[in-house]
């Protein structure tokens, strides 16, 4: 039985933050790609996730695959990108489940096993629900990934690694004593500045995006400047220097607008310089967790398919009994009717019966 569940979405494999955020961008208001898919009834639902490496889009619909299709046409199409040019993946049916599950779990995140997408993950099943765009499959998802990420919790993998990680490590030819700054202080920038502050960065300090009055005297001379702000264009202006000291730009868009004199790496460089991995153990636990996620989502959506099903039969079945039966047995004698009503009652019956039992095969 084919699930009807598609995930179509662009990582930082497949482009860079610029077109990923063109994408995401494109996709808001009410007459966005994702909104004319469930207005015009080619999805039941759609749950929209983002993060700093990757847009991705988990749509509900009898036929997953033509609905896939024609989002990622239609976005690729609207930020004026070829198909040919830049690449979304496509997942659909089982495939579709396994890879939600690995990207909740980090298995496909650059920092491998990372945490924060996870929450990500779940903050835009809530956000779709508020909506009102999840339907019964997608509550499935929502349930499903929640219970997963809980049992993740237990086995304490990875709980230290993301994008954090990979800031880190741009920052290691540093003495431990520089003067590291952080703008911007919300999830990423609480979490890079706990980092710092465990290597060891003992003058790692973090800024508000509205501190500039305490942030920009300390650049003109700190050894570095990680910038963690979010927002649709670039719009911080590194004052002047002349010592190449090091930015790095997490912000998907770049946030840095202007650096002179400093040595720039924004978050494209960051994600495809760097990977970190999962030793053997903790990637084999994630990756058994993962299997066994996504197999109890597949019976769950198929079971519960299976007795909308049921349902829909059985109140066919009613229908068929009240209206047009009766009507027929009102035209014979009562020893005929008795006998063709028994007869079709043993046929609905057994018809039941085989859409049960096919259900349990498949």
């Amino acid at each position: 039985m084919a699930v009807p569940v598609a995930v179509v979405g662009m990582d930082f494999r497949e482009g860079p933050s610029t077109i990923r955020a063109r994408l995401k961008g494109l996709d808001d208001g009410p007459d966005s790609p994702s909104a004319r898919l469930v207005r015009d009834g080619y999805c039941e639902g759609i749950v929209r996730v983002e993060s700093c490496s990757r847009v991705e889009w988990i749509v509900s619909a009898s036929n997953p695959s033509w609905a896939a299709e024609l989002l990622r046409g239609s976005l690729l199409k609207s930020a004026g990108v070829l198909a040919g040019e830049r690449k979304m993946h496509v997942k659909t049916s089982t495939g579709a489940l396994h890879y939600l599950v690995r990207m909740a779990l980090g298995l496909e995140s650059v920092a491998e096993g990372e945490h924060a997408i996870g929450r990500q993950v779940l903050r835009a099943f809530e956000l779709a629900h508020e909506s009102q765009r999840t339907d019964r499959v997608l509550h499935l998802c929502w349930t499903a990934i929640g219970r997963v990420l809980q049992a993740r919790k237990a086995t304490g993998v990875g709980s230290s690694v993301g994008v954090q990680s990979l800031v880190v490590a741009e920052l290691a030819g540093l003495p431990r004593h520089a003067t590291v700054l952080v703008k911007g202080q919300g999830e990423i920038g609480r979490q890079v500045l706990a980092s710092l502050h465990r290597e060891g960065f003992g003058q790692a300090r973090g800024f508000t995006r509205a501190e500039a009055e305490r942030f920009f005297p300390l650049a003109q001379t700190a050894e570095a400047v990680v910038v963690c702000t979010g927002g649709p264009a670039p719009w911080l202006e590194l004052p002047p220097r002349s010592d190449a000291p090091l930015a790095i730009d997490i912000g998907a868009p770049a946030q840095v607008k202007a650096a002179p004199g400093w040595t720039l790496h924004a978050l494209d460089e960051v994600l495809t310089r760097r990977g970190l991995m999962l030793g053997a153990d903790a990637l084999r636990t994630l990756e058994t967790l993962c299997d066994e996620a996504s197999d109890a989502l597949r019976e769950a959506i198929e079971g519960a398919s299976q007795h909308h099903v049921l349902e829909a039969l059985e109140s066919e079945k009613r229908k068929f009994f009240d209206g047009d039966v009766d009507q027929v047995l009102a035209e014979l004698s009562p020893k005929e009717a008795k006998r063709v009503s028994e007869a079709l009652r043993g046929f609905t019956h057994r018809l039941l019966e085989v859409t049960r039992r096919a259900g349990r095969v498949s």
